[in-house]
């Protein structure tokens, strides 16, 4: 998976795997061929944010306000898969209170030109933030909630 690939790409690359590495290569090779990282599902666009190797306006909103929603709400987060919701509780405090950030060292600035197909500084990342690979895409994207898409609203 794109999603995958590029998390472990970064991992490597952290963990000071040089771009010559075959690994880092058929990682790199695969990134490529695919469109790059603009590519990777939300949770790997997230900790790109939080690196430095994406900006934040490449990622969508992470609204912690949806918990003042009434809970009757198909949207609310209490309708959340578990883990989903115990990832973005923390992730949406990162984005709204903080756009925390790491330092920008030649590795992050490195990783900004081997992570995307295109040139960094000429990526419009707004408009890739719904932007997803085919192999990692398990349900097609809609902007209606997937309870009524199934005509069934849970109460």
């Amino acid at each position: 998976t794109m999603f995958g690939t590029v998390l472990n790409y970064i991992s490597l690359r952290l963990l000071g795997i040089h771009f010559d590495d075959q690994r880092i290569q058929n990682a790199y090779s695969f990134i490529q061929r695919e469109g790059g990282a603009m590519y990777a599902l939300s949770w790997a666009k997230f900790w790109l944010c939080v690196l430095g190797v994406m900006p934040w306006e490449g990622i969508n909103s992470l609204f912690p306000e949806l918990w003042l929603l009434p809970e009757w709400l198909s949207v609310h987060p209490s309708r959340y898969w578990c883990h989903c919701r115990m990832v973005y509780v923390p992730m949406s405090y990162v984005y709204e209170a903080e756009k925390i950030v790491g330092e920008t060292s030649s590795l992050i600035k490195e990783l900004q030109n081997e992570l995307y197909a295109d040139n960094y500084e000429n990526i419009d990342f707004t408009k890739h933030r719904n932007t997803i690979s085919s192999l990692d895409l398990y349900a097609p994207q809609t902007t209606y909630p997937r309870s009524n898409i199934h005509g069934r609203i849970r109460r």
